[in-house]
């Protein structure tokens, strides 16, 4: 009778009075084994009535729906799973528009996180994850709600890039563009490739000697193209979550010096609408990939730009300079903006803190890990057999 089904009672009850009349006697008597007698009812021609074949037809495609579900479950992970059920089959937006859609759908968010640790357990499967849930409510255990990311909430939500994939916001912060890529795969020793197969390092025995080979080093530079791919997939992810505004964050060690690097890849860039192959390979983190257009023409641009560096006493000059940059693609100090800034922004300074009063419940348990819960079963057992001993 759920989202899943969508059987009424009336519908229930002529599954039960249809099933015990042409239910196997071999077979238990149950609630399954009557929608799977019903369901081959209008197949095999036993009915005639037009709402007995409807309801064959609907017991059977919920069946074959059910069978799906169980054959992928041996094959699927339970993450897979999970979102499978939750947001293919279109239970995520239903909830959504039921009273307190959003906490409703923060919840599933949670479960799935959930199914997701409990996957990289000991543990594994759909059984053992449901007698997990099980014993979470049996030790009156319950999982913490999910928070409603709403739109008009005055809030702040830190997250992964891999998690904010679908959502959007209207302004997001991008902070640490200037982390360099993991290029570790590439200098394993040894690398292994779909395609080109296995490389490793010549090893001279006499000399003892240990030389990179040609292959080695061709397969190490597709790692490395691959890996700014998919870099560049998560930035595409990262900056297409902003409705309204982004901000990008990086830090360098010499900021005249790199901006002056990455004008020259912006004029390349208005000249050949590419990067050259030296730049592309030599990328190292997401300003690599973002410095170069935005600091391009702004009659080349589609979006508006503006580039603030704070360089120290010593490069304002510079920055200040370059600001002639033409379009909304100009580079000013952010010093500069320290009086406005101080006179937009006023924080209300408390005289004296409010005394904290902890809350009763603050030091019980959010959250259980399976080993926490079986402990927690050893105990109780190790409890009741204490006390059986004293009776």
């Amino acid at each position: 009778m759920s989202y899943f089904g969508g059987f009424t009672a009336a519908e229930l009850g002529m599954v039960r009075k249809l099933g015990r009349e042409y239910v196997d006697t071999n077979v238990h008597n149950n609630l399954y084994e009557h929608l799977k007698a019903v369901a081959v009812l209008g197949e095999a021609g036993k009915v005639q009535e037009p709402d007995v074949k409807q309801l064959s037809g609907k017991c059977a495609l919920f069946l074959a729906k059910l069978t799906e579900y169980r054959d992928k479950s041996s094959v699927e992970s339970l993450y897979d799973l999970c979102w499978e059920i939750i947001y293919d089959s279109g239970y995520y937006d239903y909830v959504g528009t039921m009273p307190a859609g959003a906490q409703r759908q923060a919840n599933l968010n949670v479960l799935l996180e959930r199914a997701a640790g409990y996957g990289k357990s000991s543990y594994s499967g759909l059984f053992n994850f449901l007698r997990y849930i099980e014993r979470l409510k049996k030790f009156d255990e319950d999982f913490a709600e999910g928070a409603a990311s709403l739109d008009n909430e005055n809030l702040v939500i830190i997250m992964s890039i891999h998690k904010s994939k679908g959502l959007e916001f209207p302004i997001v912060i991008l902070a640490g563009a200037h982390k360099s890529i993991n290029f570790m795969d590439a200098t394993a020793p040894v690398l292994v490739d779909q395609n080109l197969g296995i490389a490793v390092d010549y090893v001279d025995l006499e000399r003892r000697t240990k030389t990179p080979t040609i292959i080695k080093g061709a397969m190490a530079r597709r790692i490395v193209r691959e890996s700014i791919s998919e870099e560049e997939r998560l930035l595409y992810v990262a900056m297409t979550r902003a409705r309204e505004k982004l901000i990008i964050t990086g830090v360098v060690k010499d900021a005249d010096k790199t901006l002056e690097k990455y004008r020259g890849s912006a004029k390349q860039l208005e000249a050949d609408g590419m990067l050259s192959y030296a730049d592309s390979e030599n990328i190292k983190n997401y300003l690599d990939m973002i410095m170069p257009v935005c600091l391009m023409d702004s009659d080349k641009l589609k979006g508006s730009f503006k580039v603030m560096v704070d360089a120290g006493e010593d490069s304002l000059a510079d920055a200040d300079e370059s600001g002639g940059l033409a379009g909304a693609a100009n580079v000013v100090g952010i010093g500069e903006l320290a009086d406005e800034i101080k006179e937009a922004v006023s924080y209300p300074l408390l005289d004296e803190l409010p005394e904290y009063v902890p809350d009763d419940n603050a030091a019980g348990r959010m959250k259980l890990t399976v080993s926490q819960l079986k402990a927690m079963q050893a105990m109780m057992i190790q409890r009741k057999m204490l006390t059986w001993m004293n009776l």
